[in-house]
């Protein structure tokens, strides 16, 4: 993946691999200068650090992903999920 390339202090070309995506929706839920927080829900297979890209390069300023937590993939959610601690 592009993401293990990069990891692995591989340089990436990504922009002759544009493919469509699914947004169902993005919300902005802070700025604070230079810091936007978005909320995404997105179909499989969306690469949230090119949509960060792109958003900077439709805005002319450029943009990269600062943080990124995902709260749920298909029907599990992050406030559902059990830590390791209770496991035990």
């Amino acid at each position: 993946t592009a993401y293990a390339r990069t990891r692995a202090g591989e340089e990436v070309d990504m922009s002759s691999k544009a493919r469509q995506v699914e947004i169902y929706s993005l919300a902005i839920t802070e700025y604070v200068f230079p810091y936007l927080s978005i909320t995404v829900t997105c179909g499989s297979g969306t690469y949230i650090r090119s949509l960060a890209r792109d958003i900077g390069e439709h805005l002319g300023i450029g943009a990269y992903l600062y943080a990124l937590k995902r709260t749920a993939v298909g029907e599990f959610r992050a406030e559902e999920a059990i830590r390791l601690e209770e496991m035990k």
